[in-house]
């Protein structure tokens, strides 16, 4: 078969062996980071239990973004209509794919449950995230777990092989994306390459500076809406350097505090930058 997703090679050969030898499970669950090509396999497996490719047989939930761009829950109404749809017998299979399977809020969640506790047996489900643990344990549970991992190197350089980039460019966004395609791909197409090669100089500037060049550059990050991201661009990084540059691990592990504090809304960002930058060395 030939997969749209390059890597996970382990992976593939497992589900096309499920499914060519009629052993395909109700449900799977596929964890991994954000844009490592897990809903891409998704898809290859859907058109693998449905060769004659009939989208009708295929449904997809995902999260809803309102006007200024946040993330809610996968609405409610969206899985009672993939309930009714799923108990329409198909000529073959029908296939669920729901992204984000962590952000299906209570009713949602509760509702998806009753349809894995007794699913049909045409009924393929499969989920996606990158928060496992956030998954309802009662629908984990109903699930066999597929784990996908980063990228190698050589797998990253084929991956970012057919975008129009520098060599600066190329190798900086295979640092920050860190093995995951579909980020780099993010990243290129909402023009953020500038910024990311911006905040990766300005740490590096900030952390061989004195107490008001990092105070400074901590403001600037603190006041941008996407700080969590900045932080996070900073760790994969300096994971990236760790080898060649082991004096980054103190910034490391600074840095994963920092991305952790960041993603709770009680704490105060810039304070939370601040403290990470005059704590390092």
């Amino acid at each position: 078969m030939q997969w749209s997703a390059i890597g996970h090679e382990d992976v593939k050969r497992y589900l096309e062996r499920l499914v060519m030898t009629g052993r395909f499970g109700h449900a799977y669950l596929f964890t991994g980071p954000e844009g490592i090509g897990k809903r891409m396999v998704a898809e290859d497996v859907a058109r693998l239990l449905i060769p004659q490719g009939d989208e009708l047989d295929i449904t997809r939930l995902s999260p809803e973004r309102d006007e200024d761009g946040r993330l809610h829950d996968i609405p409610i109404g969206a899985v009672r209509d993939m309930k009714r749809w799923v108990v329409l017998r198909p000529v073959g299979f029908k296939v669920v794919i729901i992204d984000d399977a962590d952000r299906l809020g209570g009713e949602a969640a509760n509702t998806l449950l009753k349809v894995l506790e007794e699913p049909p047996l045409y009924a393929k489900f499969l989920l996606i995230t990158g928060r496992p643990g956030a998954v309802l344990p009662t629908i984990a549970s109903r699930c066999e777990r597929v784990d996908f991992r980063p990228l190698d190197e050589a797998q990253m350089k084929t991956a970012l092989a057919g975008l129009k980039l520098d060599a600066d460019d190329r190798a900086l966004l295979a640092a920050v994306a860190a093995g995951r395609p579909g980020m780099a791909l993010k990243l290129l197409q909402n023009g953020e390459v500038p910024d990311v090669a911006k905040h990766i100089a300005g740490l590096e500037k900030a952390l061989k500076g004195g107490i008001t060049e990092r105070l400074v550059y901590a403001k600037e990050v603190a006041d941008d809406e996407r700080a969590p991201e900045i932080a996070s661009w900073w760790l994969a990084w300096v994971h990236t350097h760790l080898a060649e540059r082991p004096a980054l691990a103190p910034v490391a592990r600074g840095i994963q505090e920092l991305v952790s504090v960041l993603g709770e809304p009680q704490f105060n960002r810039r304070l939370a930058v601040e403290h990470f930058l005059l704590s390092v060395d």
